[in-house]
């Protein structure tokens, strides 16, 4: 069994990194939250899975109707889908598990994030 050996960096980004990290992180969010409807709302009223290569097509569609989402570009967006299909494509194991803790916290940021947002009038 091999390892994988991990890094950690303290990122410090300046203001305007700052502010394209939370566009992205915000972005990719909205995708995730998303695809996880739609998987879970495609199994509730069809019984009929969907899988990666179907949601990484309805990437094209979504360009059309919102550019925003896509504007880190379409790699990044096939990777967050990319750790949807696997956290929901292994139904026991650590990774699964892994997979499903990060999207709770990456869903939670961005919950909390929109909480401390300041009102626009």
């Amino acid at each position: 069994m091999s390892r994988c050996r991990t890094f950690r960096y303290l990122l410090q980004p300046t203001g305007r990194q700052r502010g394209g990290v939370e566009h992205l992180l915000g972005a990719q969010c909205e995708l995730y939250s998303a695809a996880v409807e739609a998987r879970r709302g495609a199994w509730a009223w069809e019984r009929r899975s969907v899988t990666f290569f179907s949601q990484s097509a309805e990437l094209t569609e979504l360009r059309a109707l919102r550019p925003q989402v896509l504007a880190c570009g379409v790699t990044v967006c096939r990777g967050t889908l990319k750790r949807l299909d696997r956290a929901f494509g292994l139904s026991c194991g650590h990774q699964a598990q892994a997979d499903v803790n990060a999207a709770e916290n990456i869903l939670r940021a961005g919950r909390a994030r929109r909480e401390l947002a300041p009102v626009k009038a």
